[in-house]
């Protein structure tokens, strides 16, 4: 059983509880979160992308949602009367609680310094267009139609992708940034390598360059007041941390490639951690726990496999 609490070769006998979200499709598109969600955990992965298990106790993020719609107009309309706009209905907004709207605005209003004045040469919700096969001649990855970057700078003496974060910090210790990475962890990222590569390509194509491009990723802290930081950090591409997630991708294409009742689950290993690694280091523990542990609901019981 490899520490399932039911039959893994037959996933379709897991408890009603569960939805009626579960199917069989296997998309074969990636997306940079995918990457980094597979890297941190493959089990994780694969059960909404691989084997199509959406977990329906997964609630979106709305505030994010309303907060980047907000951003999207000010930088279209060049006012900051765009922060005052009604939100859009439906759906993907529905979920924002007493408080979240006003929150959204907060956090748009946050942000606005931190990136360009708005004129014609800002291209925000920028499209991922990054072909692969210019790095890897035998594989081409097809990405998610809705991957973009928040924000690109393309006309900026460093050209640069804009990344738009929220984060709850650790409130009980009143330290906003805890979760922010530095830097150095920042180019080990794969949407900032993935996205930077995408625009950097786009401009080699269109006029020859060759330089740099600036990762600035904003983080808005959820503790009032609502306060924004930038992180930055330059990408090459003899970033080594690209073609490890070039490759990655590879890999996970090629499993999509199967037929989703073809997959052995149980070779899709957990992930290996050091045996000092502290609780919120194992990836079933952190930001709250992985949706798909057993203890969230989920069909996976998995423990933790340390290194020797």
């Amino acid at each position: 059983m490899d520490n399932f609490p039911w039959d893994v070769d037959d996933l379709r006998t897991a408890p009603v509880g569960l939805g009626s979200s579960f199917g069989w499709e296997s998309r074969k598109t990636l997306s940079p979160s995918q990457l980094s969600k597979g890297f941190s955990c493959m089990r994780s992965w694969a059960l909404p992308y691989l084997l199509g298990l959406r977990s329906p106790w997964v609630q979106g993020a709305p505030v994010g949602l309303a907060t980047h719609w907000l951003l999207e107009q000010y930088i279209k309309t060049g006012s900051v009367k765009a922060f005052t706009l009604p939100l859009p209905k439906g759906r993907r907004y529905a979920g924002l609680g007493d408080g979240d709207e006003q929150l959204a605005r907060d956090a748009a209003r946050a942000i606005m310094p931190h990136i360009p004045v708005p004129s014609d040469s800002l291209s925000p919700e920028h499209k991922l267009t990054l072909d692969t096969t210019r790095w890897m001649r035998d594989t081409k990855i097809e990405w998610e139609p809705n991957c973009s970057m928040d924000l690109a700078a393309p006309e900026e003496t460093v050209p640069t992708v804009f990344d738009y974060k929220t984060t709850g910090g650790n409130p009980k210790r009143k330290d906003r940034w805890c979760y922010v990475p530095t830097p150095d962890e920042l180019v080990q990222d794969a949407q900032f390598n993935i996205y930077c590569a995408s625009l950097w390509q786009q401009l080699n194509d269109i006029n020859g360059y060759d330089g740099p491009i600036r990762g600035s990723w904003i983080y808005v802290s959820k503790l009032r007041p609502v306060v924004a930081r930038t992180i930055s950090a330059m990408w090459t591409p003899s970033n080594v941390w690209f073609m490890g997630w070039l490759g990655l991708a590879r890999d996970m294409v090629a499993m999509k490639n199967q037929e989703a009742n073809d997959v052995d689950f149980r070779k899709i290993k957990l992930p290996v951690v050091p045996e000092d690694a502290g609780y919120r280091d194992i990836p079933c523990n952190s930001y709250g726990g992985c949706v798909y542990h057993s203890r969230k609901g989920g069909p996976c019981g998995g423990v933790r496999e340390a290194t020797t």
